[in-house]
């Protein structure tokens, strides 16, 4: 975690943090809100990497940090996770309102890590009013997601999102191995579809989110919680399905939710290709 000096963000609920731009916004390029939805358990330390650039690259927008977590993966209902992403769909429900009011011709951004961070985005999106959901974003960036589901990368991807400490070393993984085993069950026993199964469909669900929107899938050969060919037959389908506006960029060395660090360059030139081919078609 980092020293509370070095995250001047607002808490407005648990797990969710807004920095709002001090100055008046006068750009009317880039986004008018970054919102990122965390992989499970981010650190920080890591979360803020991205913050900073945002920060430093479109220094008009707003940030919103919404940080998931083994609950909202394995235990948490729809319906309560929706109850806690309100105030970051208040949040974005006020950008978006100035957007369709002719106030502010930019939108906002989602930026979504893994996922945990997918099923966060998913129920931010889900808990927004039918006539706004599909107006929300005008990009949406996908970071090492989605997957499919295993057994043994559950276990890894639950195992890695747990506290660091020689407890959990030890204690972890039986643990682990123990919930998954009850939960496969009564997946098994009720015929309700697996947690990933169902992100990867409601990612390309046109309800969900609008195929006229651009999308840009960021991911690696060398990932071993979420192997490259699931995040390619995602990015497939989504194009079959209307997504057309669809780019991607497949690193060869990078590991999992760390492309940014290990070819910090190439990924910032094409999250910011991305949004500036929005910008461009917006204004014309």
């Amino acid at each position: 975690m980092m020293h509370k000096a070095n995250w001047d963000f607002e808490a407005i609920g648990d797990g969710i943090s807004y920095f709002r731009q001090p100055h008046q916004k006068n750009n009317r390029d880039g986004p008018s809100l970054v919102v990122l939805c965390t992989w499970m358990s981010a650190a920080r330390k890591h979360i803020s990497k991205y913050t900073q650039q945002y920060r430093q690259q479109y220094p008009d927008a707003d940030i919103l940090v919404v940080e998931s977590g083994v609950a909202e993966m394995v235990y948490r209902s729809n319906s309560s996770q929706q109850i806690w992403l309100q105030p970051a769909r208040d949040v974005l429900l006020s950008h978006t309102s100035q957007h369709l009011q002719g106030h502010d011709q930019r939108q906002a951004v989602l930026h979504v890590f893994s996922n945990g961070g997918s099923q966060c985005a998913i129920q931010l999106a889900t808990s927004l009013p039918e006539p706004i959901r599909l107006h929300a974003f005008s990009a949406i960036i996908f970071d090492s997601c989605p997957g499919t589901a295993t057994y043994q990368r559950t276990v890894q991807a639950l195992t890695l999102s747990m506290p660091k400490s020689p407890l959990t070393k030890y204690l972890g993984p039986p643990i682990v191995h123990i919930v998954l085993c009850l939960l496969y069950l009564a997946l098994f026993v009720t015929g309700a579809e697996d947690a990933i199964t169902r992100i990867r469909k409601q990612l390309n669900d046109h309800k969900l989110f609008n195929p006229g929107v651009p999308r840009l899938y960021i991911y690696s050969k060398a990932d071993k919680l979420v192997p490259y060919q699931d995040v390619k037959s995602h990015v497939d389908d989504a194009k079959v399905k209307g997504y057309r506006a669809t780019s991607e960029v497949l690193f060869e060395t990078s590991a999992h939710c760390a492309h940014a660090m290990a070819h910090k360059e190439q990924y910032w030139e094409a999250v910011g290709g991305l949004l500036e081919a929005h910008a461009s078609q917006a204004s014309e």
